[in-house]
């Protein structure tokens, strides 16, 4: 009876550091998922809008802002992982396989992926400019990650895969024929969100206009956050009153400067 009492009693310690130990690990667990959750959001602001100042393409700052959100949220989970006692020489055999596997599998995937990267950086055209690939010509109206959308002569939609336009010779024929108005933009405050969806509707529409809006700058002051956003036109199309004038009517408390200057 005693032997029995004895070894219930050495169950029970045992079980009871064991609780203890996995309860202290699993409140840094929750300390470093809140941890990264803070660091990652401030990182990924940090570098869109310091991208953004650096007048790099919107999309290309979203792309690097999700990227460090994602390796952020990577290491604090191997570190999760790690402080629950996972079996890491396990674990990295079955994510190499599992990377392996998923590469083959998605290669063309991946491989229009790297393209939009590609042009989204090197920015070989715009949206709004008149391209031929193959024997696909049309006006560009959207650039993503793995496609490229163009408008030809009807009211067709042409999808090509930026692995396609990536690899093919490519003819811009609007490079050289646009002329673009800029627009400076100060006083807004600080705490502001993006100011590029705002600016997209209030020019949405706007008679000549060629595409979409392009954000060249974003400074900070004592005044306020200061942006420059210019707009692709045709050079016979006169759009600085009307753009001057809409932009004032969606920031009623900010100042409006518009600038015509060659594309």
């Amino acid at each position: 009876m005693t032997q029995v009492v004895t070894e219930l009693v050495t169950a029970w310690e045992v079980f009871s550091a064991d609780l203890i130990a996995f309860t202290i690990h699993a409140v840094e667990a929750v300390v470093v998922a809140l941890v990264a959750i803070v660091i990652a959001r401030l990182l990924r602001q940090r570098v869109a809008a310091g991208l953004l100042r650096a007048r790099a393409d919107p999309h290309v700052a979203t792309l690097a802002s999700n990227a460090v959100l994602v390796g952020v949220y990577a290491l604090a989970a191997t570190l999760i992982v790690s402080l629950l006692g996972g079996n890491w020489t396990s674990a990295v055999t079955i994510l190499s396989a599992g990377t392996v596997a998923l590469t083959l599998a998605l290669q063309d995937v991946l491989r229009g992926f790297v393209a939009g990267v590609y042009l989204l950086l090197e920015r070989p055209f715009a949206i709004g400019d008149r391209i031929k690939v193959r024997d696909v010509e049309g006006t560009v109206e959207a650039i993503d990650l793995r496609t490229t959308v163009l408008r030809g002569e009807g009211a067709g939609v042409v999808v090509v895969p930026n692995a396609t336009v990536f690899a093919e010779i490519l003819t811009n024929r609007s490079l050289g024929h646009l002329t673009r108005t800029t627009a400076r933009i100060s006083k807004l405050p600080a705490g502001s969100a993006d100011p590029l969806p705002a600016i997209e509707e209030a020019v949405s529409r706007l008679p000549g206009l060629v595409g979409a809006p392009r954000l060249d700058e974003v400074t900070a002051d004592e005044d306020g956050l200061a942006v420059a956003v210019s707009v692709a036109h045709a050079p016979d199309a006169e759009i600085a009153p009307a753009l001057a004038a809409r932009l004032r009517e969606r920031f009623p408390a900010a100042a409006v400067s518009v600038v015509r200057s060659p594309a």
